[in-house]
């Protein structure tokens, strides 16, 4: 916003990048001044020493000439990495587009550039934390990030946090800046974890990040893995989660479906929605493989023979459910995870299979008719037909047989 008070100043900038040369604009505003315009243009490759140029200009305007101390500060912030900046751009830019799986992408490859990247980092672990990223490694250990908040009142200089479910592994603040963290053991298997806050700025809540890792692992065998999760709590709400999945991954089935899916060799991004009612249970289910002659074995067997495979694999939890939601979802989850890949024919061939298997009568599937509206309306999205997309998905709300968890995808 423009400044409005004697004495403050707002810059405002963009770049126009052509070929392999790149323009940069900048916009210094006064109150009650002109704004001045300051433009330059270089080769691409000259981009850091065009961003120390410019920098140095508007502060020598702000602040009068500049001591070689700030000249060399100035020169020492952000990355002198081409491909880490690009790709921290492009992580914004999908942010700003909402399209998170593909910015956690773009930000993480950044901070692999230039691991001392902090602003690319800082947007990581926010991002991350906010959507309640999960990491599966390959050996199914599973690492968790988490936002905290300390409340405003709050003047600690230190914050604990005891717990016997996972290993505090890192922490940072919302800057990138990682925090000291000491761990000391307690009673009954717990952990006692003693974080040292960033400073305290007077009336504002700190916040900061960490990661831990569970104590347990999904259930893999055989090149197939399981993971499921279901909880609920007293405020309800829609609640963000993104799975990111060893390279290679493919889901098999998953429940609900996903509103985002994101892969390429390097990861495979599910980011799944659900919204509840106070005390209603969240519930979520994925099954997933790094094979593609497992992932063909597999979706080629009857319903009745993949949910038989998988208890004979003994990867299923306790709970029944879990394995019957992942039997009847693989066709839905399939045409609806073409469709976000924008693969028309897959999508649309998944869909004649799912209504061949429902005409056949040879599945009893509760949720028939919920599951292949929704079903429809993925494959309508990869088609390109809005209006057969809503009325699908009316038709779905419409059915008195369905799955409560999967309804609020749909809303």
């Amino acid at each position: 916003s423009a400044p409005t008070a004697p004495g403050d100043v707002a810059v405002s900038g963009s770049f126009e990048r052509t070929g392999e040369a790149v323009k940069v604009s900048l916009t210094v505003s006064r109150a009650g001044v002109p704004d001045e315009i300051i433009e330059q243009s270089a080769p691409m490759k000259d981009l850091f020493t065009l961003q120390d140029s410019l920098a140095s200009q508007v502060a020598a305007k702000l602040r009068g000439e500049l001591k070689e101390a700030d000249s060399l500060t100035l020169r020492g912030t952000g990355t002198r990495n081409l491909d880490a900046f690009e790709a921290y751009g492009k992580g914004l830019a999908f942010l700003n587009a909402k399209r998170v799986p593909d910015a956690l992408r773009e930000l993480s490859r950044a901070v692999s550039l230039d691991p001392t990247y902090s602003s690319s980092r800082a947007a990581m672990i926010e991002t991350r934390a906010r959507s309640n990223h999960m990491l599966v490694k390959p050996d199914g250990t599973v690492v968790n990030t988490v936002l905290f908040v300390v409340p405003a009142s709050s003047d600690a200089t230190t914050w604990p946090l005891s717990t016997n479910m996972g290993k505090v592994l890192n922490a940072w603040d919302l800057d990138g800046k990682p925090l000291k963290i000491v761990a000391e053991p307690q009673p009954l298997e717990h952990m006692r974890y003693t974080f040292t806050l960033p400073p305290q700025t007077p009336g504002r809540e700190r916040k900061f990040v960490y990661e831990f890792q569970r104590p347990s692992k999904i259930r893999q065998k055989d090149g197939l893995s399981v993971y499921s999760s279901g909880y609920s709590t007293s405020e309800g709400g829609e609640q963000t989660t993104i799975i990111e999945l060893p390279p290679g991954s493919e889901v098999l089935s998953v429940s609900p479906i996903p509103v985002q899916l994101s892969v390429d060799s390097t990861a495979t991004f599910v980011m799944i929605n659900e919204r509840r009612s106070p005390f209603d249970g969240y519930f979520m289910a994925l099954l997933f493989t790094s094979s593609p002659d497992l992932k063909k074995a597999y979706l080629d067997k009857t319903p009745v023979e993949r949910l038989d495979h998988l208890r004979k694999l003994d990867i299923l939890p306790a709970n029944r459910a879990v394995g019957d939601r992942l039997g009847s979802m693989v066709e839905p989850s399939q045409i609806c995870l073409h469709a976000a890949r924008g693969r028309k024919s897959e999508a649309n061939a998944a869909l004649a299979t799912l209504e061949k298997l429902y005409e056949s009568k040879t599945v009893l599937e509760p949720n028939a008719a919920f599951l292949l509206h929704r079903s429809r309306s993925c494959a309508a999205r990869a088609n390109g037909d809005g209006r057969t997309y809503l009325r699908e998905l009316e038709a779905a709300l419409a059915e008195k047989s369905r799955p409560s968890e999967l309804v609020q995808d749909v809303l």
